[in-house]
This record gives C-alpha cells, structure tokens and sequence, in this order.
C-alpha cells in the first residue's frame, strides 16, 4: 500500500530503492513538500507498536508539474480502517444521534492506554514533540492476530482484538512555545487551522495569546476528546459542526459539553474525560498523569463496565 502521497500520483506504480510497489489506493494527498519532509522526519523517530512506521520513501521528479517533485511514502497496510470509520458505521446503522458505544468500557480503556503509551512517545522527545491532530480518523485499528505495523512477535495485549495506531504525523511540532508577540502568535493559529480538527482542537489554539506558553498539553485536550468519542460515537463539541465553523471555536473555547444521560460507563471515566477536557492548559493532566490515573481506575470501573454489559 502506498500511503501518503504529497502529490496526486500520475502513474499506477512507483519504483523505491529497487523494489516496485503498486498504488491500490490513494490515502491522502497535499501540496505542501515542507510538510511531507516534516512527517517523514517523525516517522524515523520512532518504533514503537502504537505509532504507524515507515517502510520507506523517497522523493522524486514529478512527471505531471514542471519543475516539482513527488514525496512518496510506504507505510504498511492496515486493512481495519480507523477508529473514526467503526463509530461512523455504529452512527449509520444506528442513527446520526446514536450515544451508545461500540466498545465496553473495559475495551476502550484498553484502547486509550495504548493510545496514551503512543502519545507518551512523542511528548517523552528530546525536545518534546506534540502531535497536534489527534482524533479518530488518525487511530488506526489492527487486528493484534495480523498486525502490519508491528516488527516485533510481542504485542500490546488488547481485550478488544485491536490495536490502535497513531498515524498522520503532519501537524507535529515541537510541544513547548513561548509566545512573545502577535505575529508569532497568528502563525501558530495559522498552522493549527491548517493541519489539525476543529472538533479536537484544543481552545488554546483557535485564538492564541501574543503572551502565553503552549506545551504537549495541546495534545491531553484531543485525548479528552477522543475517549469522549469512543464512549458516545461523537466529539464532545460535534453539536455545533453543522453551524458554521465559528460555533464549533466558540463552543470549544466556553468549554460547555454534555454527557448523554443514559450510558453504561463509570464515574471514574468521565471524570478522566472532564479531567483532560480543561480550558485552562495549566489544569490539564500530563500524559504521565493520565497514564497513572487511568491505570489505579481501570480495574474498579473495568468491572462496572462488564457487570454492565452482560
């Protein structure tokens, strides 16, 4: 599978280091070659079972724009599809305000551990790096009998028979910014408008200050978000999108979401999604934090969740 073509591929078959591979099907295209070089750079960071690898890539003239070039990127074939398409089908079959989740709370606790670990990596960078786009689109799911991503025979355990995997990695930037003026403080804006979701984008960044420090924290906001859409199909903000644009902006930076009145899940998870879901970044948990308090809640809210689905 060729993924992450930075042009729209002009031929059915590219040839990389030697070895041919053919295109079945086009995952994502862009114009931006700053942007394809960035992405390509996270991918050799890491090896880690919850984060996409990169097999290989290469750049080459383009055939099709004078004077460009094409970045091709292989990535292994996940054939699950993403989180994002699960709760799409549960939304289809059940209806668009269907609040009741795919998963068990068990399941998704499971799941979101992983997720974590995945993101640990990034925020655990010397300089730390943030991921900026969270949001299940970017969470692919492998089958943990049959998973492409992994080089190693030992897996994550997964209760649910999936493992998530990061992907997408073109929003990635260094976590920690000091903000000292308003020009610094747009392009920033800028750059979240253009590479990251306003459904999981955390306030912070629909309208940053000329005077303020941002850090990985950017990312625990779109975690909250995230678990939040595991639970009940939906980021907690998704009343809003069928406005216009600036509603979801305003309705993320007053911080306002609802948790359905009738769901199967524990006290203890909604109170990790409120924790993560803070206007104010300095009361945002850390990754280390989440991971830890998860943990301590998993067993007592993971027994809830099966007594309650029997």
């Amino acid at each position: 599978m060729m993924g992450g073509l930075f042009c729209y591929p002009a031929e059915k078959s590219y040839t990389l280091n030697n070895r041919k591979y053919t295109v079945s099907r086009l995952l994502g295209e862009g114009g931006f070659s700053f942007t394809g070089n960035r992405e390509i750079s996270i991918f050799k960071k890491f090896d880690h079972p919850n984060i996409l690898r990169l097999i290989d890539h290469a750049t080459i003239k383009s055939k099709t724009v004078p004077d460009a070039q094409e970045i091709l990127i292989l990535m292994p074939f996940i054939k699950d599809g993403t989180l994002q398409d699960i709760l799409d089908r549960q939304r289809t079959v059940h209806g668009k305000e269907c609040t009741t989740s795919v998963f068990n709370q068990r399941q998704s606790l499971t799941m979101f551990r992983q997720i974590c670990e995945g993101i640990a990596q990034f925020h655990h960078s010397d300089p730390p790096l943030a991921h900026r786009d969270i949001k299940p689109g970017n969470v692919l799911l492998a089958d943990s009998n049959n998973n492409n991503n992994n080089n190693n025979s030992s897996n994550s355990s997964s209760s649910s028979n999936k493992i998530p995997i990061l992907m997408d990695f073109g929003s990635t930037g260094p976590a920690r910014l000091t903000v000292t003026s308003r020009k610094q403080a747009l392009e920033i804006q800028e750059d979240a408008d253009q590479h990251s979701t306003p459904l999981y984008r955390a306030p912070e960044l629909f309208d940053v200050s000329s005077d303020c420090q941002l850090d990985e924290r950017t990312d625990i906001w779109a975690l909250g978000c995230l678990l939040y859409s595991m639970a009940f199909n939906k980021s907690p903000f998704e009343s809003s999108s069928e406005d216009k644009s600036g509603s979801i902006a305003l309705s993320v930076i007053s911080g306002q979401f609802e948790i359905p009145k009738s769901h199967s899940f524990s006290k203890e998870l909604i109170d990790l999604i409120r924790s993560m879901l803070q206007l104010n970044i300095q009361d945002r948990p850390s990754i280390d934090h989440t991971q830890k308090t998860k943990k301590k809640k998993t067993v007592k809210s993971s027994t809830l969740a099966n007594n309650n689905n029997r």
